[in-house]
């Protein structure tokens, strides 16, 4: 007899857990800056606002990857 999987709703732990990797995999200011957003776009906020958030997320990008980039470069002189 075989017993069907049940899914359910993530509890506090795993949403913790989740939140914990999404901090490690992005940082804190990239999710500060989405969360912002979200929130603005549930709220209905102007376009505008919503355009200058993206444009500042995609700095952020950038930023991360020119980072990652030097630290590369860096381990590979040492």
């Amino acid at each position: 007899m075989t017993v069907p999987l049940q899914i359910g709703v993530p509890g506090a732990p795993e949403l913790l857990i989740i939140f914990l990797i999404a901090v490690i995999l992005l940082g804190v200011p990239l999710l500060v800056l989405l969360g912002v957003a979200s929130g603005l776009s549930l709220l209905g906020a102007d376009e505008e606002e919503i355009e200058e958030l993206q444009r500042r997320v995609a700095e952020l990008e950038a930023q991360i990857a020119e980072k990652n980039a030097q630290r590369y470069e860096d381990d590979e002189r040492d």
